[in-house]
C-alpha cells in the first residue's frame, strides 16, 4: 500500500491454502520494479503514483490499490492517513516526491523525470529536494549526460516498468517504507570496515560485502529498534529479498565475467600460437557456475562423487538419520517477542536448529553415541514450508555392531515404550515418531497414493529384528498391546517410525534412524541427499541491446558458445533457507574430507585464462596450469615414501598446498580420502592412463607411467596390455564395476551397450554373465513401487529377463538388437508389461527362504498328512487337474498341511492361491484371503448371482 516499488517474483500461493503457519515461498528470480509517475488512462494508482499524482484523494487511492481478497479486513482510513502523514514528515523519499510534485507547476505538460540518485556526491542540473541532499531530484528535458547506470529514472508517463538495481542504496527503502520509515540507505559498495573493531586487521578487502552487511542487519541488538524483527510476514519477505539480492550479485558477477574467463588445454593453446592466434578470446570455451557456487549443478555433483568415494573406501554406510527442526523448542519460544509465532522468526529457527545439529554431530562423532565413527556426511535441506531438516549418513568403525538383530535393536527401536516404565520415552515417541493415521482411517493423508500409503504403513508385527538376503531390515515390532490415540485413531507398534530413544529424549524432535542396506542401492541414497532443492525453470539471456563487454573482441565464428544462454535451475526459496545462507551455515559437511585428483594426458590439462592474456605466455610457462598429477611426478623425484604409493594413495600421507602447487607431508595423522575423476572408455588413451595410475607406483613423468619392466611403450594402451590388463574382457568388467559404484543402473546399462557397440569385446556372452547383476538394482525397486509390494523378491532368472528387455530397448533406439550383439534373449514376458497385480503378488515370495522352509515342513508331517501331500503333488506334476477334499475336526493339522503344501510349491516358483471361507481362517494361511474377496463372490446369493470378475481384471 505504501511501497514505492513492486516486487517482481512468482509467489507460491498454493502452499498457504492448506492448514499450517504462513510461509512466504517464491520461485524464479526476484527483482524490484518501479513504474511511471502517472498511471495509464483507465488504470488505478499503484505504488509510487499516489505520492505524486492526484494527491487530493491520496488516502482513498492507497486503500483502493489493495486488491480484493488480499486482506481479511479492509484498511481503516484514519490509520492509513496517520501512516501517510508519518511518511511525509520523516521519510526523505516521500518528501522528495512531494517537493518535486510541488515544483512541477507549469511544466506539467512537458516530459519530466524523477531521479533517485545512487551516489551521494554527484552534481548536476536538478531541483534537489531540500529534505535530503542528492537523493530525489526532478529533471526536465534531457538527462542522458548526468544519469548513472544505478540511478532510478522514473518517467512521467512511460507506462513501462523498470528494474531497480539491487546495489542502489534506496533499494529496500523503496519497497519497505514502513520498516525503513526514514528512507535509510541499505547496502552500498563503499561501506568501509571499522578498523578499530577487534579482528578487523585480518580482513584483506577494504569494503564490507553485501553478505556481511545483511548478516549484520539480521542480528538482534538491544540498543536498536526491533521493528524489523516484529514485522511478522513482512520479515519473512525481506529475508527472502535480502538473500535474493546476494545471489543475484553473485550470478551477475559470473554473468559479466564470462567474457573475461576462458578454459582450454595447454596443447590447444600451443596449437593456437602456431596458427598465429595471440590473445585469449581467440580460443577456449566459457563456463558459468563453478563447483564452488553452492547449490549449482557442479557443486551438487561433486558432493555426490565425494560421498561415493567414501563409500568406495569404507564400504556401504551403516546408519541413515533424518533430523527435523521442531518449531516448538523452548529455546525458540522463550526468545519470541510478545504476540509472535515461530513462523514470524525464521532467524531464531535456523540458529537454534544449527546449534542442535552441531551438538548432534558431536554426539555421533566425538561422543560415539552409536559407537566409534569412521566417516560422516550430512546435507541440510528445507521442507516446502521452510523448516530445516538434515540427512546424516554414518559409517561405523565396527560394522559388526549392526550386522545382526540384537545389534540393531541396541541402536534402533520401532516400538512404543511402556508408559508405566518409561513415561517420558512414551510421550516423545507418541508425539514425534508415529506415522499416521492414514489408509482407510484418513484417505486424505499426504502419504496416500492410489489408496495406499507410500511408506507402506502399517508394517507387520515381528517378534525379532530380521535381515533378509539383501540385508533389508524388518524391525522388531511386538504386539504387546501398547497403543496411542492420534486424531481419533488408535495406533500401535505397526505405525512407529524407527528411532533412537536416547536421541529423541535429548533433542525433543523427529529423528528417524534407519539401518542402511548393504547393497548397490546405496548410490541412490547419496543421490537423494545430493539432489539439491526444489527448482523452477527460468532462462537468463543477454539483452539484444546490451553493450559488449569488450569493444576489442571481434565477432567471429571462433567465438565459443556461452553457457549463460542455457537454462538455469532456479530453486524455490523460503525465509529459513534465506537466513541459513545469509548466516553462511554449512549446507554440506563431510568427514573425512575427499581430495579430488585430476587425470589428464601430457599438455592436455585445462587452464583458465583471461580474454586478453597473451597465449605465448601461457604456452611457455612451466607453472601455469600445474596440476596435482604433475606435482606428484615431481614429488616422486625427491621423496622415498611417495614412491611407494599410487596416485590415489598420496592424499593419505601428503597434503596439497594450493599456493605452492606442491605436495607436502602431513604433519598430523589425519584421515583423508581421494578419488580420481571417472573417464569413459571411449576416451581412448586417457582411459588407459587412468587404469595405469591405479597400479603404477613412483613414476616421475608421463613416460614413466607407460614404462613396464624397463620397456617404454609408445601408448598407454600398450602398457596396459603388457601388464595383462587387456588379455580378456576384464578391462570392460572393471570399467562396469567401477561405474556401478557411482552411476544408476540405467547409466550402467547404457555404458554396457556403448562397450558392446563401440569397443572390441572378446566374448559378449561371458561379459553379460559376469556383469548382469550390476545393471538391475532399479528393476526390483520399480516393481515394488508399481505394485506396492515392499517385500517383493524375484528370482535371478526373472531379473535377468527384465534387464535384457531394458537393454533391448536401448539397442533398438540405436538400430541394433540383442541378437546382433550376441547376448541371450529374454525367456519370460516382463512382469510390469502384464499389468497384473495378482501375478506380481504371487511371484513376490522369497523362493530362497521357502526352499529352506519346505524340508522342515515336510519332515514335520505325520504319515496321513504326508500321504495326502504326495497325492496332491503327483496330480500337479502330471497335470491331472484333480480336486481334493480334506476333512477332519479342529486340531488335526489341516492348516499345517496347507502351509507345507504352499511352501513346497512356491519354493519351486509355482503360483498358489490360498483362500478360506472366513476371515479368521484366512489369517492362518500365508497370503490367505477370503473366497469372497479373491473370487468376487456376492455376499447375497440368488439364482442369477455371478462372480464379479472381469475378463481384463488383474
Amino acid at each position: 500500500m505504501f511501497a514505492f516499488s513492486s516486487m517482481g517474483v512468482k509467489v507460491d500461493q498454493q502452499i498457504n491454502r492448506n492448514t499450517g503457519p504462513y510461509v512466504f515461498r517464491v520461485s524464479g528470480q526476484v527483482c524490484h520494479r518501479i513504474g511511471s509517475l502517472t498511471p495509464p488512462e483507465g488504470q488505478r494508482h499503484a505504488y509510487a503514483q499516489p505520492y505524486f499524482y492526484d494527491t487530493t484523494n491520496e488516502v482513498q487511492n492507497r486503500i483502493a490499490s489493495v486488491p480484493n481478497g488480499c486482506l481479511t479486513n479492509r484498511p481503516r482510513e484514519h490509520i492509513v492517513m496517520q501512516l501517510n502523514d508519518m511518511l511525509y514528515d520523516h521519510n526523505i523519499i516521500a518528501q522528495g516526491f512531494r517537493t518535486a510534485r510541488d515544483r512541477i507547476g507549469s511544466a506539467a505538460g512537458d516530459d519530466f523525470y524523477l531521479r533517485i540518485v545512487s551516489s551521494r556526491n554527484q552534481q548536476g542540473q536538478q531541483y534537489t529536494a531540500p529534505v535530503a541532499d542528492e537523493v530525489v531530484g526532478l529533471v526536465v528535458g534531457d538527462f542522458s549526460d548526468i544519469s548513472s547506470r544505478k540511478d532510478i529514472i522514473i518517467h512521467s508517463r512511460s507506462g513501462q516498468l523498470q528494474r531497480i538495481n539491487p546495489l542502489h542504496p534506496k533499494y529496500f527503502a523503496l519497497q519497505y517504507p514502513l520498516l525503513l520509515a526514514r528512507g535509510e540507505d541499505s547496502f552500498t559498495e563503499d561501506i568501509e570496515y571499522d578498523t578499530s573493531a577487534a579482528g578487523s586487521s585480518d580482513v584483506q578487502r577494504p569494503h564490507v560485502t553485501m553478505l556481511e552487511y545483511y548478516r549484520y542487519r539480521l542480528h538482534f541488538r538491544t540498543d536498536e529498534s526491533p521493528t524489523l524483527f516484529r514485522s511478522g510476514r513482512l520479515f519473512q519477505q525481506i529475508c527472502v529479498d535480502m538473500y535474493a539480492c546476494i545471489e543475484d550479485a553473485r550470478l551477475t558477477y559470473l554473468y559479466h565475467n564470462q567474457d573475461s574467463l576462458r578454459m582450454d588445454s595447454i596443447q590447444n593453446i600451443r596449437d593456437a600460437v602456431l596458427q598465429g592466434d595471440m590473445f585469449g578470446y581467440q580460443v577456449g570455451k566459457r563456463f558459468i557456475l563453478p563447483a564452488s557456487f553452492v547449490g549449482g549443478p557442479r557443486y551438487l555433483f561433486q558432493n555426490y562423487q565425494d560421498a561415493l568415494a567414501v563409500c568406495r573406501s569404507l564400504g556401504p554406510p551403516h546408519l541413515f538419520i533424518t533430523f527435523t527442526c521442531n518449531p516448538a523448542w523452548r529455546e525458540i519460544r522463550r526468545n519470541l517477542m510478545p504476540g509472535q509465532q515461530t513462523s514470524d522468526r525464521p532467524d531464531l529457527t535456523c540458529r537454534v536448529f544449527r546449534m542442535k545439529l552441531e551438538e548432534m554431530i558431536k554426539d555421533i562423532k566425538e561422543r560415539s553415541c552409536f559407537g566409534p565413527v569412521a566417516a560422516l556426511i550430512y546435507t541440510v535441506e528445507f521442507q516446502k514450508r521452510g523448516l530445516p531438516h538434515v540427512h546424516i549418513v554414518v559409517w561405523l568403525a565396527n560394522r559388526a555392531a549392526v550386522s545382526n538383530g540384537s545389534g540393531i535393536d541396541s541402536i534402533i527401536s520401532a516400538e512404543l515404550p511402556d508408559p508405566s516404565v518409561d513415561p517420558e520415552g512414551y510421550a516423545v515417541v507418541s508425539r514425534f515418531m508415529m506415522h499416521g493415521p492414514c489408509g482407510s482411517a484418513r484417505p486424505s493423508s499426504p502419504c496416500m497414493e492410489n489408496g495406499k500409503c507410500k511408506k507402506y504403513f502399517p508394517k507387520d508385527f515381528a517378534e525379532h529384528t530380521l535381515l533378509t538376503h539383501d540385508e533389508f531390515v524388518q524391525y522388531r515390532r511386538r504386539n504387546h498391546g501398547i497403543t496411542v490415540e492420534k486424531n481419533g485413531s488408535i495406533l500401535d507398534n505397526r505405525h512407529v517410525v524407527p528411532h533412537n530413544i536416547k536421541m529423541l529424549l535429548k533433542y525433543d524432535a523427529h529423528i528417524n534412524v534407519e539401518r542402511c542396506h548393504s547393497s548397490s542401492m546405496v548410490k541412490y541414497l547419496f543421490k537423494y541427499i545430493s539432489k539439491g532443492h526444489d527448482r523452477a525453470m527460468v532462462a537468463i539471456q543477454r539483452s539484444t541491446d546490451a553493450p559488449s563487454t569488450s569493444s576489442h573482441q571481434p565477432e567471429t565464428a571462433q567465438t565459443a558458445v556461452d553457457e549463460i544462454r542455457h537454462y538455469l535451475d532456479c530453486r524455490y526459496l523460503t525465509p529459513p533457507e534465506a537466513i541459513w545462507r545469509i548466516f553462511s551455515f554449512d549446507v554440506h559437511y563431510s568427514y573425512p574430507s575427499v581430495e579430488r585428483l585430476p587425470v589428464h594426458l601430457l599438455s592436455h590439462n585445462n587452464v583458465v585464462f583471461s580474454d586478453f592474456q597473451e597465449l605465448d605466455e601461457i604456452a611457455n610457462s612451466d607453472s601455469f596450469g600445474f596440476t596435482k598429477l604433475m606435482a606428484w611426478f615431481d614429488l616422486n623425484k625427491k621423496d622415498d615414501l611417495a614412491r611407494t604409493l599410487t596416485y590415489i594413495e598420496i592424499p593419505s600421507k601428503f597434503t596439497w598446498k594450493q599456493d605452492e602447487k606442491s605436495w607436502a607431508r602431513c604433519k598430523q595423522n589425519r584421515k583423508r580420502l581421494a578419488r580420481m575423476l571417472f573417464v569413459h572408455p571411449n576416451a581412448g588413451e586417457l582411459y588407459y592412463l587412468r587404469m595405469l595410475l591405479n597400479i603404477v607406483r613412483g613414476p616421475t613423468s608421463f613416460e614413466d607411467v607407460r614404462t613396464i619392466n624397463g620397456i617404454l611403450y609408445s601408448t598407454h594402451q600398450q602398457a596396459c596390455n603388457a601388464l595383462g590388463l587387456l588379455d580378456d574382457d576384464n578391462e570392460w568388467l572393471y570399467t562396469l564395476q567401477e561405474e556401478a559404484v557411482t552411476a544408476s543402473a540405467q547409466q550402467v546399462r547404457k555404458l554396457f551397450i556403448d562397450i558392446l557397440l563401440y569397443s572390441e569385446v572378446t566374448d559378449p556372452g561371458e561379459l553379460w554373465n559376469a556383469c548382469w547383476s550390476l545393471m538391475g538394482d532399479d528393476i526390483l525397486y520399480n516393481i515394488r513401487s508399481r505394485y506396492r509390494l515392499p517385500q517383493f523378491n524375484c528370482s535371478d532368472a526373472m531379473l535377468k529377463d527384465h534387464i535384457l528387455y531394458e537393454l533391448e530397448d536401448i539397442l533398438i533406439s540405436r538400430g541394433s538388437s540383442l541378437e546382433s550383439v550376441k547376448i541371450p534373449q529374454p525367456i519370460e514376458q516382463r512382469l510390469y508389461e502384464t499389468n497384473n497385480t495378482l501375478l506380481a503378488q504371487q511371484l513376490s515370495y522369497n523362493t530362497v527362504e521357502l526352499r529352506d522352509q519346505a524340508p522342515v515342513f515336510l519332515a514335520s508331517l505325520n504319515s496321513e498328512q504326508r500321504h495326502i501331500l504326495d497325492l496332491i503333488l503327483f496330480s500337479i506334476q502330471n497335470r491331472q487337474g484333480k480336486q481334493f477334499f480334506v476333512y477332519g475336526p479342529g486340531g488335526t493339522g489341516k492348516t499345517h498341511l496347507w502351509s507345507a503344501l504352499t511352501a513346497k510349491l512356491r519354493s519351486e516358483g509355482k503360483i498358489v492361491l490360498t483362500v478360506a471361507s472366513s476371515g479368521l481362517s484366512s489369517l492362518l494361511l500365508q497370503g490367505g484371503v477370503t473366497a469372497y474377496s479373491r473370487f468376487k463372490i456376492p455376499i447375497e446369493l440368488t439364482e442369477k448371482s455371478t462372480c464379479d470378475i472381469k475378463k481384463t481384471a488383474s
